[in-house]
């Protein structure tokens, strides 16, 4: 008996192992398992257990088999295979950290530091500084670095030592490589001498000068930061400095706010900014700054005035200037000398000789005072002596005619330029007086002998626009004109 049977012949499946390299490193991403093969399917091993990613950080330093299998839809007993041998390897320092320096390093310059790292992957490193004996308990950041060739900066505030060391701290996975040691020459000692202080006493809200001197051997302070002046308190502690702004080598010019109380203890020192720390210079010798105050007592013509008469009013300052914006004025007690209630005479007044005159409808008394009240700082002179007001009638309290008149034009003028005409007061010896705002006269002339009309031209233009108080002084009487400019 005899039979036939078909007998199919087919090739066994092509498959390749794709995308994966012959190493990895431990920290190294995750790999998805990849091949060839028609249609697509197949399965992977590694090490003989089914797997389809291959990630590195969970496998063993050593050489793994990774295997491909695939087997053909249609005829199942036709099978075809590829496997892959994989190495992988443990992040280590293939180069100790090292730094590069032929003697001391200054604070403040850069330092060549170099490492190796064979896996350097989804790593980051960092350098880091040691205290002058080599101990890390308190380290210094000096930012990120790379394996290779990298600069740090040595921190401008780090002191003179000669057992510092560079460690380079790596992360996934933790790495740490420390340098030999070096040495570091500080920065502490580079302020040459004691900062100066002149122009004092010092005013508040006036200018003083600050001198100082640093060293440039053997190093120098680096560029990118800045000094600043530091004014202490009264007693000359600098818990909390008052900081008169940026200096530099040498004479510096910086202003006393005008809010630094009366004093004699104060002290100034410079600071040589370096973030994270700072460098401090000695402290200045003490100085004293003072404010605008009055000087002395307010003096009164003692004569017996009417309601309606002008009476002398003088008083001075001290030497510092009142600050800008400030304005004086006259107050009037009641007949027993209480200022409770006190009343404003209108006009302003000036440090020196001044004519006020008492208010129309003043009762009698003999109790009378002035004091003078300024604007900025706001102050108040002590009293004068008491004067008498007397009882007058109509014809007694009625202005004397004429007397001295003073006029200005333009006025207000922005150009500066003033034409200042004076009348009633001729054959007299004038003195014409300008103040700023601050009680400081600007300008100032004499005039032998008055005409009928005596006309001078001033010129004003240099000086700061604002209110300023112009003073004509006869030999009979003061007129006080608001001039702006």
């Amino acid at each position: 008996m005899t039979g036939s049977a078909t007998i199919v012949i087919s090739e066994s499946p092509v498959v390749n192992i794709t995308g994966l390299a012959d190493s990895y490193c431990q920290n190294a991403s995750p790999v998805t398992l990849a091949g060839t093969a028609s249609p697509a399917g197949g399965s992977f091993t590694i090490d003989a257990n089914p797997a389809t990613i291959f990630d590195p950080s969970l496998l063993s330093a050593t050489t793994h088999t990774v295997v491909y299998t695939y087997t053909d839809p249609v005829y199942t007993s036709c099978t075809g295979s590829d496997s892959k041998m994989v190495t992988i390897e443990v992040p280590i320092f293939t180069q100790a950290a090292s730094v590069s320096t032929s003697g001391a390093i200054c604070a403040g310059l850069n330092l060549p530091l170099s490492f190796g790292v064979n896996c350097p992957t989804n790593s980051t490193f960092t350098a880091e500084l040691s205290d002058a004996s080599g101990n890390f308990g308190a380290a210094v950041s000096l930012g990120s670095v790379s394996p290779g060739n990298n600069s740090v900066t040595i921190p401008a505030g780090t002191p003179t030592g000669t057992g510092y060391k560079i460690r380079v701290v790596g992360t996934n996975p933790a790495l740490t490589s420390v340098s030999g040691a070096f040495s570091v020459t500080g920065l502490a000692g580079n302020f040459n001498s004691t900062p100066t202080v002149s122009q004092t006493p010092a005013c508040a809200g006036a200018n003083i000068k600050v001198s100082f001197t640093v060293k440039t051997t053997p190093c120098s302070f680096p560029s990118g930061n800045t000094f600043s002046a530091q004014l202490s308190n009264a007693a000359g502690s600098f818990a909390s400095p008052i900081n008169l702004g940026t200096v530099t080598p040498g004479v510096n010019t910086v202003t006393v706010p005008e809010t630094i109380p009366t004093g004699s203890g104060y002290r100034v020192r410079v600071v040589y900014n370096a973030a994270p720390t700072v460098l401090i210079s000695p402290v200045s010798s003490t100085f004293s700054v003072n404010q605008p105050a009055f000087s002395g007592s307010v003096s009164v013509s003692l004569d017996n005035k009417c309601p309606g008469e002008a009476v002398r009013v003088s008083f001075g300052i001290t030497a510092c200037a009142f600050f800008s914006g400030n304005g004086f004025t006259v107050e009037l007690s009641n007949s027993s000398g209480n200022f409770s209630a006190a009343t404003t005479l209108p006009g302003a007044v000036t440090p020196g000789l001044n004519q006020v005159v008492i208010p129309v409808g003043t009762p009698a008394g003999t109790g009378y005072k002035l004091r003078i009240k300024s604007s900025n700082p706001a102050l108040t002179s002590a009293v004068s002596s008491a004067f008498k007001v007397k009882a007058c009638n109509s014809r007694e309290a009625a202005p004397e005619e004429g007397g001295l008149q003073v006029s200005v034009s333009p006025n207000p003028s922005p150009e500066g330029k003033l034409r200042i005409a004076i009348r009633g007061a001729e054959g007299q010896r004038l003195n014409v007086a300008l103040f700023n705002g601050t009680g400081q006269p600007v300008r100032e002339q004499a005039v032998g002998r008055a005409a009928e009309e005596e006309v001078l031209e001033w010129e004003i233009a240099r000086h700061p626009q604002g209110l300023y108080l112009l003073r004509v002084s006869g030999e009979k009487e003061t007129k006080t004109v608001k001039v702006l400019h």
